[in-house]
């Protein structure tokens, strides 16, 4: 081999490798990100529904109903979690073990929120009466049904086998880990955050139309607002 083809063969797996490593970088600062701000909305819904009890009393039908996308939340803050421990590893092991872990959490994301954009979103559209809101739901849950098709059973053989539950014979755990291609399962990260992504922007949706509603319920007949 020409020299110049050796050395261009030795540079290329070195350049892909800095391309992967810069993307994995910012894949994880964006991550970062994510997982703060969901942690501090998660956070403050918990604040402000315990303020409404402390006035009110208590209510499960309506702490249930408005804490539908914080419940959606902590299993998204794990899962993206989880993506970065993937990104940040390259040893084959720990990818398998991370791999596994997420099935679980993947897997109760799944029959979680099969309930909560179901009954329970429709209890919170319903009362903003917005068109526009409802055909975005109807596109998230079409989105959400796709991805469920997909991804339901494979995850849930992970998930009764070698993560929540563990198969008693071990190898039937080693076997059905050892199916795993690491690989291929970084895409199943990204299919989640794709469907977080749309999720994030309807619950956006919802939040402002709840607000402006808020708003105009907080001014009297006369155009003047009641707080002020």
């Amino acid at each position: 081999m020409p020299k110049k083809r050796l050395l261009k063969a030795i540079k290329e797996p070195e350049a892909k490798y800095q391309g992967k490593k810069a993307f994995a970088e910012q894949t994880i600062s964006q991550l970062d990100k994510a997982i703060a701000i969901i942690k501090d909305e998660t956070d403050n819904f918990s604040k402000a529904v315990e303020l409404v009890e402390s006035r009110s009393g208590k209510d499960n039908e309506f702490a249930e109903a408005v804490t539908v996308f914080p419940f959606l939340n902590l299993s998204i803050l794990d899962i993206l979690i989880l993506s970065k421990q993937y990104l940040r590893t390259d040893d084959i092991i720990e990818k398998n073990f991370i791999c596994r872990t997420a099935a679980h959490h993947m897997y109760e994301f799944l029959e979680d929120a099969s309930r909560a954009l179901g009954k329970q979103s429709n209890q919170i559209v319903g009362r903003l009466n917005n068109a526009p809101i409802d055909i975005k739901l109807k596109a998230l849950r079409k989105s959400f049904v796709e991805l469920k098709s997909e991804l339901h059973e494979p995850l849930k053989k992970l998930r009764h086998n070698v993560s929540g539950h563990k198969d008693r014979d071990i190898r039937k755990q080693l076997a059905i880990s050892a199916t795993i291609d690491v690989v291929e399962f970084q895409k199943t990260f990204f299919q989640f955050m794709l469907f977080f992504t749309a999720l994030n922007e309807f619950k956006k949706l919802v939040f402002a139309d709840l607000i402006k509603q808020a708003r105009a319920a907080g001014t009297t007949k006369n155009g003047k607002d009641e707080r002020m």
